[in-house]
């Protein structure tokens, strides 16, 4: 079976050093994006470097998905 970053799947939660336990609807803020909301938490096979990744909508600039571990994301 080929490995392919398709394999990926949404997760419910995520635990997070900086932000706490992650759901879909937590008000966040980015120091550039500003405020915004998960909608989505993505978690990838072992096989990739960055395992998880942030589906987040953004009231300035829309949707973006952030590696949590550089984002910067704080609670709003």
């Amino acid at each position: 079976m080929k490995k392919s970053i398709r394999d990926a799947k949404r997760i419910e939660s995520l635990d997070l050093p900086d932000l706490g336990t992650v759901t879909e609807g937590l008000k966040v803020k980015h120091p550039v994006f500003g405020h915004g909301t998960v909608v989505a938490i993505i978690e990838f096979p072992p096989y990739v470097p960055s395992r998880h990744a942030l589906g987040v909508e953004f009231d300035a600039v829309g949707y973006k998905v952030l590696n949590p571990a550089y984002a910067k994301l704080v609670r709003a």
